[in-house]
């Protein structure tokens, strides 16, 4: 599998130095990307995965703007490391997120049976407005008023007509979006394992196998006690590599320190 996602290779380095979770890292606060990126302080050489809205000077500087890069890519492959000894955590995660798709599908079928309603409803003032029209002559004042409106019923009709097949796209994705709680186990306990004996190269080509998606939004207080919080959404691997993200869940790490000052 590692073979097969060599494409992933062209983004393994910054200039000469190594990120791991290059292309993975997000800002929680503003949504942008979070590239890597170097200072020297002290005559030492620190890394960062930096915010790139502040690139931007015609948006608000972010309050997260960076964080340490070996802080990061240690906080997750620990967590990874962690899921492959709680199996009892990865059942809740499956469970969670079957319910959560279950959810989201029921809104997303809500949703289209509205805008099907809408569009019988459309449809039928058009077919009006057509018996209206063939009873008019083109000198008559109502028959430029009705040309107009059976225009915008067009495109209303049009518009309705693809938020539906949008609609029925995501239901389809939604609903051939569950879990297999053992592939996730065995996925993470191959992590475990082989990990520490990987290359730089093959680190990251395993971590952009397994990690479509990392949030990150810095430090918060969680009962008493400084945090930081990330969110990782995964790619669901199992006997074929699919390529479809799985979940979405919110992990909290205490106690862990991404304070961005030299330190040692």
């Amino acid at each position: 599998m590692l073979d097969q996602n060599r494409a992933s290779n062209t983004g393994f380095r910054a200039g000469t130095e190594k990120f791991l979770l290059k292309g993975l890292v997000y800002c929680g606060h503003c949504g942008c990307a979070m590239a890597p990126s170097f200072a020297y302080s002290k005559g030492r050489k620190y890394y960062y995965y930096r915010c790139l809205v502040n690139n931007d000077p015609s948006k608000g500087k972010c309050p997260i703007g960076a964080v340490n890069a070996k802080a990061l890519e240690d906080l997750i492959v620990k967590k990874l490391q962690f899921l492959a000894e709680s199996p009892e955590f990865v059942d809740e995660v499956v469970e969670e997120a079957i319910r959560e798709e279950r959810e989201e599908g029921e809104r997303l079928k809500k949703k289209k049976q509205a805008l099907a309603k809408r569009l019988q409803e459309v449809e039928g003032s058009a077919r009006k407005m057509m018996n209206l029209l063939e009873g008019l002559e083109e000198t008559d004042p109502r028959f430029a008023f009705i040309l107009q409106k059976l225009k915008e019923l067009g495109e209303e009709r049009d518009g309705l007509k693809k938020e539906i097949e949008l609609l029925e796209f995501k239901i389809n994705e939604v609903e051939n979006n569950y879990l297999n709680a053992e592939s996730l186990k065995a996925n993470f306990k191959y992590f475990k394992e082989v990990f520490e004996h990987l290359t730089p190269q093959e680190k990251y080509d395993l971590l952009h196998l397994l990690i479509k998606r990392i949030v990150y939004y810095g430090k918060e207080v969680r009962d008493g006690q400084e945090a930081t919080k990330i969110k990782l959404e995964l790619w669901d691997i199992g006997p074929i590599s699919s390529g479809e993200s799985f979940t979405e869940r919110i992990i909290w790490l205490p106690g862990q320190d991404s304070n961005l000052q030299p330190t040692g």
